[in-house]
């Protein structure tokens, strides 16, 4: 009878090597690139797998610990009074981060005037209802921007394109991103 030597949890051989191998859960693969994560452990040796493959699994379930729970919703939040001003300010850009990650990701291969209209659209955005990070938005600063905007004399289309370029960027960083706020120039007027 041969015995089989069954490989520590969570390794494969290849090449004589151990390698690690696990799977993202479904819950938190909006974090990662692929739905797996395979890592060379640099050993031959069975013992040294084990002991490694034991230490990247405690490292990756307390990482994913701290995942889940930062996707949880704060319990009682919406009792709060200062829920729409001061919960999780520093962990959301600016609408001009937002902006500068939209312009340099989207704006590869683009005119000088898509950049332009970009920077205007923000700038206008600023100076009708400050700069704040984007999660604070909400749709009644959507709405100001666009009566401020119309009291500027500009044409509907204007308007309209300055308001979509909002919309654009702040669904592009939420959803980049994976963040957890709405879009409040989604469905303004």
């Amino acid at each position: 009878m041969v015995k089989t030597t069954k490989h520590p949890k969570y390794t494969y051989i290849k090449d004589n090597t151990y390698y690690f191998s696990r799977i993202v859960p479904s819950d938190l693969r909006h974090h990662y690139k692929t739905d797996r994560i395979v890592q060379s452990l640099r050993t031959t040796s069975r013992s040294d797998a084990a002991l490694a493959s034991k230490v990247l699994v405690s490292k990756l379930d307390e990482f994913w610990l701290k995942l889940r729970l930062k996707d949880i919703e704060i319990p009682g939040e919406h009792l709060l009074l200062s829920h729409s001003k001061k919960t999780n300010v520093d962990s959301y850009p600016t609408i001009e981060e937002a902006m500068n990650l939209y312009l340099k990701t989207k704006g590869r291969n683009r005119n000088q005037n898509f950049f332009e209209q970009t920077e205007r659209a923000i700038r206008y955005l600023v100076k009708s209802i400050g700069m704040k990070p984007i999660n604070i938005y909400t749709s009644a600063d959507a709405a100001a921007f666009r009566d401020h905007l119309m009291g500027r004399g500009l044409k509907m289309t204007s308007v309209h394109r300055h308001i979509s370029t909002a919309r654009a960027i702040l669904t592009f960083v939420i959803n980049e991103h994976g963040l957890n706020c709405n879009n409040p120039f989604k469905s303004i007027y």
